[in-house]
């Protein structure tokens, strides 16, 4: 497994890096990675929407045994189950790209299991 996030942080990087030149003036290359992130993450968002709006709901409303389900919102939810995890892992591998390191797991971990005033110190 590490193999393979090793090789995916740096194809990532590698394609994101290529397209950092025109903007070295206007940002930092950390922010530019974290946009390159997100923006492609949305972009998939929006392409699958588009997909399961038009070609798999056909625009059609969706029947469950308990509700119907407006097509629009149906196309919502199956993209977002499918985008949400990408971004997720997308946010780690963005991470792991600034932070360069395999160490971001327990820092993660630490962020959801202890309150932010605990982490930072600002608790007396």
């Amino acid at each position: 497994m590490r193999k393979f996030h090793h090789w995916l942080k740096h194809a990532i990087l590698r394609i994101v890096d290529f397209f950092y030149p025109p903007f070295k003036n206007i940002i930092p290359l950390q922010t530019f990675r974290y946009a390159a992130c997100g923006s492609s993450n949305m972009a998939l968002n929006i392409f699958i929407y588009f997909i399961t709006f038009h070609y798999i709901l056909h625009e059609k409303i969706v029947y469950t045994p308990f509700i119907a389900i407006s097509p629009h919102i149906a196309a919502y939810m199956i993209s977002f189950c499918i985008s949400f995890p990408i971004g997720f892992c997308l946010g780690l591998v963005s991470y792991a790209i600034t932070h360069d390191s395999y160490t971001y797991y327990s820092s993660f971990q630490l962020s959801f299991s202890t309150p932010f005033f605990f982490q930072t110190g600002h608790c007396s």
